[in-house]
């Protein structure tokens, strides 16, 4: 039974030191040269075993460790000059520093797609008013209904500020009643807005009649709505020559 060996897969040089660092739970500026260098040319020994090709910049970096684990074991000749070379542990510990802060960002970005790669807004529209009348020749029914709504929420509003104490009468009105009613009116008139069809002093049984009728109406082809601008009143027009005949 043979014995399997994984090794993790690392970006760089640079990946596998932060890794190393992290495993053995200090901080990059604690490093131990001595320690960091054995367990990177370990790994790198585990990758030649394995048959697997070494990048070269794992190389450099495996050449740079061994040069700074030299110096350590070497005395130090006195200064000739006032000028210091730079330490070589000290700009590995910068460049460490500046990898992990940019892979630290990028792990960040990368949750941030998984949370918003799914999500998707739209930004408000500015709506611009040109002063202009807009013509609405495709009226629904749904307008006319959210018409009346609010007719009756004005009423409903009215009657609660004003409270009026009255006698109620039984009051009957048929759907085909009002439908004449309303084709007198658009004969007399042409044309009719629909708040004038019904007023304040209208009960709720009569604004609902009128608002079926006129559904009715326009199921038969009889008339037509139309709006000079979204949620303003509708216009109520008769159509066409032959539309007495249609009654």
């Amino acid at each position: 039974m043979g014995y399997q060996v994984k090794l993790e897969v690392f970006e760089g040089p640079l990946d596998l030191l932060l890794h190393l660092i992290s495993k053995a739970k200090i901080n990059i500026e604690d490093i131990s040269i001595s320690e960091i260098t054995a367990q990177y040319m370990d790994y790198l020994n585990q990758m030649q075993a394995l048959d697997i090709d070494i990048a070269s910049e794992f190389m450099v970096m495996a050449a740079t460790l061994l040069h700074i684990k030299s110096c350590k074991l070497l005395p130090k000749p006195a200064q000739q000059s006032e000028e210091q070379e730079p330490d070589p542990q000290q700009q590995l510990i910068q460049r460490l520093k500046e990898y992990k802060k940019y892979k630290d960002a990028g792990e960040w970005l990368r949750e941030r797609y998984m949370v918003y790669s799914n999500m998707y807004s739209k930004l408000p529209e500015e709506v611009v008013d040109t002063g202009e009348d807009i013509k609405f020749s495709n009226v629904t029914k749904q307008d006319i209904a959210q018409a009346m709504m609010d007719l009756l929420k004005r009423k409903n509003a009215s009657q609660q500020a004003q409270p009026v104490v009255r006698n109620i009468k039984p009051e009957t009105i048929s759907l085909q009643d009002r439908i004449r009613q309303l084709t007198a009116v658009l004969v007399r008139r042409g044309k009719v807005l629909f708040s004038q069809l019904v007023s304040k002093k209208f009960s709720r049984l009569y604004i609902i009649v009128t608002f079926l009728a006129l559904l009715e109406m326009i199921n038969r082809g009889w008339i037509k709505v139309q709006q000079s601008r979204p949620f303003s009143d509708i216009l109520i027009q008769r159509k066409g020559l032959g539309w007495k005949n249609n009654r």
